[in-house]
């Protein structure tokens, strides 16, 4: 796994990735989106982090700098379509015959 430390990371309020999430507002966010922003990012942007010890880190500045980076970030696509599959209406189980 490739960590991002930008200069400086060491010199913020530090706190583990457990408690990362604590910070995103209005209710958080779990240790799996923390671990996906790390990994993937959005949009380009990936949250910086360290490693000391066994334990991973980010800051409380490197959340915000998160936040705000992908905020502004112009979207690539208009926005997907997330109404799923269209469905079809549903057919007879049998058709009528036609009385002559």
């Amino acid at each position: 796994m490739v960590m991002s430390l930008t200069p400086g990371l060491l010199n913020e309020k530090l706190v583990k990735l457990a408690d990362a999430g604590r910070l995103v507002p209005p209710n958080g966010v779990s240790l799996l989106t923390v671990e996906r922003w790390i990994r993937q990012g959005v949009d380009g942007v990936k949250l910086e982090v360290c490693r000391i010890g066994g334990t991973r880190h980010t800051s409380e500045e490197a959340v915000q700098r998160f936040l705000e980076a992908m905020n502004q970030t112009p979207p690539e696509a208009a926005p997907a379509d997330l109404s799923g599959p269209k469905r079809q209406g549903r057919k007879p189980m049998y058709q009528k015959s036609e009385e002559v």
